[in-house]
């Protein structure tokens, strides 16, 4: 340890600002400067710390010079007096120290006077020779310790009450307990033991329970109890043996959850089906580059050891949709759940309680307690008392918590509402937890994004959060090998046939590849004989053919509506519904309501009863216990999703129109276009033939397919069905200078289709001016020459795009992706770019292209301002000296300055050329949002977070009035 740093971590604060007092380098010659170094030093040398450390640094604000005569007992109570959580006093004791550290070195570095600071060190080199420290190692908490914490700790969750009485001996502690019952209390005499309980202990404890007079008494061991000191507990009156596992058993009964588990396991018949997944762990270097990837033959074996590992990191399982997510997660908590089961029933230790939170089902909680008191109280009925029971049992590490479908907690439509979720899951993995989140790849918009928000590196939006939050590690579900497929379609159709119907997957490539996704193989089985020798065949043909032999096959066993058409219009309503509400799951009860709702007067009353029981027994849902009906893998809802979107756009390939044809029609009229919402809704007897569906008008669409961003999944089904590209711009066009009100999503969902169908925009010179485009999916697009002047393209996506000589002039690019896009002669003038991100930088937060348009100066959340090249969008300079996020930049009219604003409260005044600050401007009391200087350069104008407008002299740095 270096001399500061040991001197910081032997003496009392006080202590060390007694010796330094000959100096004064803690006097009233403080600056904020000095202490924001330190922060600033602090936060960069200590990566784990960075959150807590801007926590502190907001809630002290302006007052960050008192911290360092602060206790940490008077900091934690800051935070909570601002509404900040707080972990154990460990975290803060460390920061604390280190912030002092740091401040010391600096203000030991800005001594100018070199034998000034040889007395210094001279002086802490006296004081750690005279020091007599006592060399005794830290003992760490043993485990009969740690097991009397734990119990003491669960028995106030059971809101029992401990008395003053304490008392231990080696090898035993004891206290009393008061347990409430319906009236008031009773008193329990509570006796702890290391090792095994037997019989002789037992009889002792009855004799102190009659000292005491207490109305019960529990013996209670870690884990061993001798068969005698059972049957000796059974001779007395209200004394009870147990082992710690056996005292929580008494009130957390697991065994619905258990059941639960167990028949969604048999349900998906996964036992006879799961073929062990792979996995890779990719490696960064310092700069955050891939320098590696880590493979790893089985995730069983992964997760095994990283079970086994202290280290406080949680993993996060991230996978393309259908490559088996969770197919795992259910298989291994099963295969946990046997291993725990075995355990106990043995006495042995057991390993961590598997609980599986499938995240889809309760989409609709506001809080991570609403969903674990809806998991544990009401779906599975375990006897907790409460919520802090389930907080205890995880932070004494009895369970591994499976959170499947990141994803699936909500419907993203913004990037913050991501990050908001996972701080929200952050609150419940606390130290001593395990826990495994998986997530469809797809749902961050690049690779760098889900790392930086399962790091924890991006603030949640709200206050109350996490200083010490969970980190998880990344990896990737890989997709099945061929050997894998061949596996699983053995053990569907046998060895001989399986390895006939292998052979022929394989000899098509495209077949081939989508077999990797474990979810399709069962498709594409059902499908081979419509794909016969078809060279090309995409996703959505493998899901059409496959669903139109499983409803054909149901038409054909008398499990139908009416006709094949009814029946894909219901799935397709059905499906949209549960995407769109978050609700992938509907109770038998609301089968008739849907039905009335769907089809209209088309159904009589009278039928109800006949359509309801028909669904009911439909193959392409499934039920569980409760009697909720869900399809069978959410890739099911997508299709018909894409399908209902493709019909209303009226772009549906003639291949899938066949499906929605064969309804009862009146054969004498000619064939006609009709909507998708008027034709389900005809009389039978009154209906024409189907020529083709006709577009919906914009008002509808933008209730249905423009009501929100269209995933990933849905796209990637949806693409495939497009037959009219021209006529998907021509619906563009009637949206141009609407509101988001009147258009919605319709025209950014339009525009993301296009791209996903590899449309060429630059050739086709498609002006994308006054449009909202929100959350439009740009990536990798040509758009070169093309004119986005005036549009909303808030959380648009143009990653790896082609923007030459692109116009987006005015136009609003808030929180835009805009990394590594090809930028030459692009116009960003007068262009709202908060938030975006370009290139390698972090989230920019202001931007400022100069007059002469020769160079873009944007500012940060690193703190930084960089000088752009506005011809080759290449980087000219970096400049340093905010210790937070840069929220405005202006370049004056000369372009001899740069004014910045930033969150540290400050306004900084900078040379242009040289690139080095000139002064500081500070007079405000929270973030600055706004800087203006006035073209005489004569002030400065400035909006703060602190409710206040100030104007400066330019020359002086003085604030002139507020």
């Amino acid at each position: 340890m270096d001399p500061i740093g040991w001197f910081i971590s032997h003496y009392a604060w006080d202590k060390v600002k007694e010796l330094f007092k000959e100096w004064k380098l803690f006097g009233t010659d403080l600056h904020e400067k000095l202490i924001e170094q330190a922060f600033d030093r602090v936060r960069k040398e200590n990566d784990m710390l960075h959150i807590p450390i801007d926590i502190i640094g907001d809630a002290f604000g302006r007052d960050k010079l008192r911290i360092l005569d602060n206790t940490v007992e008077e900091i934690v109570h800051a935070l909570n007096s601002k509404g900040y959580e707080t972990a154990d006093l460990k975290t803060y004791d460390v920061i604390l120290k280190k912030l002092r550290e740091a401040y010391l070195k600096i203000r030991i570095e800005n001594i100018k006077d070199e034998n000034t600071k040889k007395q210094i060190f001279a002086l802490i080199e006296e004081q750690r020779k005279g020091y007599k420290e006592k060399e005794i190692e830290k003992v760490p908490i043993d485990s009969f310790e740690e097991f009397e914490h734990n119990l003491k700790d669960w028995l106030k969750c059971l809101k029992h009450e401990i008395d003053s009485y304490d008392y231990r001996e080696k090898g035993v502690f004891e206290f009393i307990s008061r347990a409430p019952k319906r009236r008031g209390f009773e008193s329990i005499l509570i006796r702890g033991v290391e090792g095994a309980i037997n019989s002789d202990q037992v009889k002792i404890l009855s004799e102190r329970k009659k000292n005491f007079n207490t109305e019960e008494a529990w013996i209670v061991s870690i884990r061993r109890v001798d068969p005698l000191a059972r049957d000796e507990a059974k001779k007395h009156r209200n004394v009870f043996v147990y082992n710690f596992d056996d005292l929580i058993d008494e009130t957390a009964n697991f065994n619905k959850y258990f059941e639960w588990l167990e028949n969604e396991c048999k349900i998906k018949e996964i036992d006879k089906y799961y073929v062990d997944l792979s996995c890779t762990k990719p490696e960064f270097d310092i700069s955050g580059k891939e320098s590696g990837i880590n493979r790893y033959k089985t995730i069983d074996e992964y997760i095994e050891v990283w079970l086994s590992d202290p280290a406080k990191e949680h993993i996060s399982l991230l996978g393309e949709f259908g490559t088996g997510k969770t197919w795992f997660c259910l298989h291994y908590a099963f295969e946990m759940l046997n291993e725990y089961k075995k355990a106990k029933d043995k006495g042995i230790e057991r390993p961590r309680l598997p609980i599986v939170i499938p995240l889809r089902d309760y989409a609709k909680a506001v809080s991570v307690e609403s969903l674990f008191s809806e998991f544990f109280f009401r779906k599975h009925e375990i006897g907790l008392p409460g919520y802090s029971a389930f907080e205890q049992l995880n932070k004494m590490g009895k369970f591994l918590l499976i959170f499947d479908g990141f994803d699936e907690m909500a419907q993203k439509t913004d990037y913050q509402q991501t990050v908001n979720n996972f701080w929200e899951l952050a609150k419940i993995v606390v130290p001593g937890s395990k826990a495994i989140l998986t997530c469809r790849t797809e749902h961050f918009r690049y690779a760098q994004e889900g790392r930086d928000i399962l790091g924890a590196k991006i603030k949640a939006s709200t206050k109350n959060i996490i200083l010490e939050p969970p980190k998880f590690e990344i990896a990737h579900i890989e997709k099945l090998t061929n050997e894998q497929i061949g596996e699983i379609i053995i053990k569907r159709k046998g060895e001989k046939e399986g390895n006939e119907i292998a052979d022929k997957i394989f000899a098509n490539e495209h077949l081939a590849d989508m077999a990797g996704r474990p979810v399709l193989i069962e498709f594409i089985l059902d499908a081979l004989p419509d794909i016969k020798e078809k060279k090309y065949v995409d996703m959505s043909q493998v899901f059409l053919y496959a669903c139109t032999k499983k409803m054909q096959k149901d038409i054909k066993e008398e499990r139908t509506f009416t006709s094949m058409a009814d029946k894909v219009y219901f799935m397709c309503e059905l499906a949209y519904e549960m995407i769109s509400k978050d609700q992938l799951k509907i109770n038998y009860k609301m089968f008739p309501e849907s039905i009335r709702r769907y089809f209209d007067k088309t159904v009589e009353e009278v039928e109800l009863d006949h359509w309801e029981f028909d669904l009911m027994r439909q193959t392409l849902l499934i039920k569980d216990n409760d009697g909720n009906y869900s399809f069978a893998h959410k890739s099911l809802a997508e299709f018909f999703v894409a399908y209902k979107f493709a019909s209303e756009l009226g772009i549906l390939k003639q291949e899938f129109l066949k499906i929605a044809k064969e309804r009862k029609e009146c054969k004498e009229k000619p064939a006609e276009k009709m909507k998708w919402s008027d034709y389900f809704h005809i009389l039978v007897e009154k209906c024409p033939p189907l020529a083709n569906f006709e577009t919906e008008s914009i008002e509808n669409l933008r209730n249905t397919f423009g009501k929100m961003p269209v995933s990933p999944a849905v796209r990637k089904l949806l693409a495939g069905m497009v037959e009219n590209y021209e006529k998907l711009y021509d619906l563009i066009k009637p949206t141009r200078n609407k509101k988001f009100e009147y258009v919605g999503y319709a025209a950014s969902n339009i525009a993301t289709l296009l791209n996903d169908c590899k449309e060429n925009f630059s050739e086709k010179g498609f002006d994308f001016s006054n449009l909202i485009l929100n959350n439009a999916d740009f990536s990798k697009a040509k758009l070169i020459g093309l004119n986005f002047e005036n549009s909303d393209l808030i959380n648009s996506n143009f990653h790896s795009a082609y923007l030459t000589q692109t116009n987006f002039r005015n136009a609003i690019l808030k929180n835009a992706n805009l990394n590594n896009t090809v930028l030459e002669n692009t116009n960003f003038s007068y262009a709202d770019l908060e938030g975006a991100t370009f290139g390698e930088m972090g989230a920019v937060y202001s931007l400022f292209v100069t007059s002469d348009k020769k160079h873009i100066v944007s500012g940060s959340v690193d703190g930084t301002i960089k000088i752009w090249d506005f011809e080759k969008g290449e980087e000219i300079r970096t400049l340093k000296g905010h210790n937070n996020y840069v929220r405005s930049v202006f370049v004056t009219a000369d372009k001899k300055h740069i004014v910045s604003g930033s969150r540290d409260g400050t306004i900084k005044i900078w040379d242009f050329e040289k690139g080095e600050c000139i002064r500081t401007l500070k007079e405000h009391n929270s973030w600055v949002y706004s800087v203006f200087v006035t073209a005489d350069k004569k002030h400065i104008v400035s909006g703060s977070w602190d409710g206040t407008i100030k104007i400066w002299d330019f020359e002086k740095g003085e604030c002139i009035r507020t």
